[in-house]
């Protein structure tokens, strides 16, 4: 019996979800060691347990932490539908010229579920759930290598819909004057980002993708 591509899609989303419940449970594990570790360094007089339990908390906090400013292994965006985004009003027509299109080439976005089940914008199947960048010259295979115009633009993500890069220090270092920042240039990661939202987020992703991988797909 052949296998559909719908199946196998769903498969693979199962395991992808499966590595994300596998990394959580692994962030308990090293929180503990770690916690054990140190206590083991400064104690050993009866009361270990209690004391790792007391630190495990805040060690766990500090993995998760470190974590947060890795590039994680599977990604989605949690954003609401992007057919009902407001888009940015970047003139991008008058702008590509001078920018050949840096955001498309520069930036790894993630795919929501709402961009999976419909099967249009294409992800990389080593980091999940990214789009898909050429090999070749490193763009987005949605943009074109002559116009640099989006070839998936009704379809496009959300991200891509509401991006304004007017006040990106990414893109321009003087937008008003069209003069682009240098390349490379990357912001500096948040130090007082908020832990605990980013984890809501991720979860609330999770939760949407769960839902779309226990319906059925449509059979290609």
């Amino acid at each position: 019996m052949s296998v559909k591509r719908a199946d196998l899609e769903r498969a693979i989303r199962h395991l992808n979800l499966s590595d994300g419940d596998l990394r959580d449970a692994l962030f308990d594990v090293a929180a503990r060691v770690v916690a054990l570790t140190e206590e083991l360094d400064r104690r050993g007089d009866g009361t270990l347990e209690a004391a790792v339990e007391a630190a495990l908390p805040e060690m766990l906090v500090r993995i998760r932490s470190n974590d947060m400013l890795q590039v994680p292994r599977v990604e989605l965006d949690a954003g609401d539908d992007k057919y009902d985004a407001r888009p940015a009003t970047v003139p991008c027509d008058e702008l590509m010229p001078i920018c050949q299109a840096r955001c498309c080439k520069d930036f790894h976005l993630a795919l929501s579920t709402q961009d999976l089940d419909e099967g249009v914008i294409r992800w990389d199947y080593g980091h999940p759930y990214r789009i898909r960048k050429r090999a070749s010259d490193g763009y987005c295979v949605h943009n074109d290598p002559a116009s640099h115009g989006c070839t998936a633009h009704a379809q496009r993500p959300r991200v891509c819909r509401t991006y304004d890069c007017r006040t990106d220090p990414r893109i321009w270092s003087d937008f008003e004057r069209r003069i682009l920042a240098p390349p490379g240039v990357r912001r500096e990661p948040r130090e007082d980002f908020d832990l605990f939202a980013r984890a809501r987020t991720r979860a609330a992703a999770w939760a949407m993708e769960d839902l779309a991988v226990r319906n059925k797909l449509p059979d290609e």
